[in-house]
């Protein structure tokens, strides 16, 4: 068996804003241009996995070798066209195992051993690369997939389970809780859907077979590789066993290798950090990336944004989208060039002297949607590089403290200790439309086995205001390939 050696509202009723999944996968998180150290993890070993699905941890057989135990692959099913590659015998694998066993101090053999047991994956190299004929995109239908009352109700529970955790992260890192809940409950609905590619067979694959496509990425992926194979060494974690997303991505906050190493944290203090099961070490990971990435505490998020239908506005436009979402310009500098700030959902403006950015959400071959983008919504896209995902998180956050804020009035009010909102009036909130009846049944958290009853109060649905924002033509839409890791958008 491989040893790697170390020689307020008072009714509550859903937000309609939105969210996809996206390609959780290729978080920042991993991204090759963030030159920061990475810290030695400080992981003894994780705790052990509850399903057969989820990877088991050894403990450490001492402080230079953690054994775990070899469990035969699975059969995959062979490529459409051409032999399978394997990973035996392949000169640029054991050029790769000996180049990270030396600059590592991995044991070359081991190393090699476990790469000769990976198993290519024609799924994952389908997966990674863009379609042909990409679609248009479709901020409405990516929206409507993920803002939903699953991840609401699931969210809320997740919150209740872990509200003191949550606090304590927001403490320290700045980062709301809602923020956090809402990261988690888009990137794997609370560990309920973590991955079920082995991340050895997803990432051999991506290194060493890289699929034809208008950018080899295969450097990036032999980068996460060694990666793996590092913090397999320093958290006891089985190579052979650990699954995730096809594109290398694991655990509950779904972290590319790098990332771990980088920016997880011990979130309990038990002397181990642990993605997989823990979600206090979860939820601090999360909040520890954005503050590295970041994010203000108490800063702008976002407000709409209206473009002027002069042709010159339009084209302003189209280039601020073109060059992507680093802030740059004021409130001030953009409405000189006919971008205007509008109050968003919950009424936020940008302050004078906050760095904005424009961000396009086209729907489909209708009309673009814009919103203005701060440094927090910059930081939330270097968790995965999309202003799709971005919007999405931050309007889930905005239902999870919209419900959360309602929950605690209810409580308060049922306790005797709280009065009705002043005037009496019930705060209404907007849902996206086409809402599936699926989001009514309340998903599990993957927490814990013991969540508490689903809300006694039904989420009540309505449809949003009329579209505020003028008729404009979609700007065209931004490469679907390019890279995660870059500064270039995708969905």
């Amino acid at each position: 068996m491989p040893q790697f050696k170390h020689t307020a509202p008072h009714t509550f009723i859903l937000l309609a804003l939105g969210l996809s999944a996206g390609i959780t996968s290729l978080h920042a998180h991993a991204g090759p241009n963030d030159n920061r150290k990475s810290s030695p993890a400080k992981t003894a070993s994780a705790k052990p996995a509850p399903a057969a699905s989820n990877p088991k941890a050894a403990k450490p057989a001492g402080a230079n070798a953690v054994k775990t135990a070899v469990r035969k692959a699975p059969a995959v099913a062979a490529a459409p066209q051409g032999p399978v590659p394997t990973y035996q015998n392949r000169d640029v694998v054991r050029m790769f195992a000996r180049d990270i066993a030396s600059r590592h101090q991995l044991d070359e053999g081991q190393v090699l051993e476990a790469l000769q047991q990976a198993r290519y994956q024609p799924a994952v190299a389908k997966a990674i690369v863009p379609p042909s004929q990409p679609g248009a995109r479709n901020w409405t239908k990516y929206r409507n997939n993920h803002v939903d009352s699953m991840r609401l109700k699931s969210g809320l529970r997740f919150w209740e389970l872990h509200e003191q955790t949550l606090k304590q992260a927001e403490d320290r890192y700045g980062v709301p809780a809602e923020i956090i809940v809402a990261i988690i409950g888009i990137e794997t609905i609370f560990g309920r859907h973590t991955g079920n590619f082995r991340t050895i067979d997803a990432l051999s694959t991506l290194a060493f077979d890289y699929p034809p496509a208008p950018r080899n990425r295969s450097e990036f992926f032999r980068g996460e590789l060694e990666s793996f194979f590092v913090l397999a060494r320093e958290t006891g974690l089985n190579p052979l066993e650990v699954r995730g997303s096809f594109a290398g991505a694991i655990g509950m906050g779904q972290f590319m290798p790098s990332s771990w190493r980088r920016f997880a944290v011990d979130g309990n203090n038990d002397g181990e950090i642990d993605l997989f099961h823990s979600s206090a070490d979860t939820i601090a990971s999360v909040g520890n990336f954005l503050k590295v990435h970041g994010w203000v505490r108490n800063g702008f998020w976002y407000s709409g944004a209206t473009v002027e239908a002069d042709e010159g506005s339009r084209k302003f436009a189209g280039q601020m989208v073109a060059d992507g979402i680093i802030p740059r310009l004021s409130r001030q500098q953009l409405q000189e060039k006919g971008i205007v700030a509008a109050p968003s959902a919950l009424g936020e403006m940008p302050g004078d002297a906050d760095l904005l950015s424009l961000i396009d959400l086209p729907t489909g071959l209708e009309q673009t949607e814009y919103r203005l983008g701060g440094r927090n919504f910059y930081a939330v896209t270097r968790y995965n590089r999309s202003n799709f995902y971005g919007m999405s998180v931050m309007e889930l956050a905005q239902n999870l403290r919209l419900g959360w804020d309602e929950r605690k009035l209810l409580q308060a009010e049922a306790a005797g200790t709280s009065s009705k909102p002043a005037g009496g009036k019930a705060s209404t909130a907007i849902v996206p439309t086409g809402l599936s009846g699926s989001g009514s049944t309340p998903a599990s958290t993957g927490a814990t086995s013991n969540s508490p009853s689903p809300l006694a109060e039904p989420v009540q649905v309505m449809p949003p205001p009329p579209a505020q924002l003028p008729q404009i033509t979609p700007m065209a839409p931004n490469n679907p390939a390019a890279s995660s890791v870059g500064n270039k958008r995708r969905t």
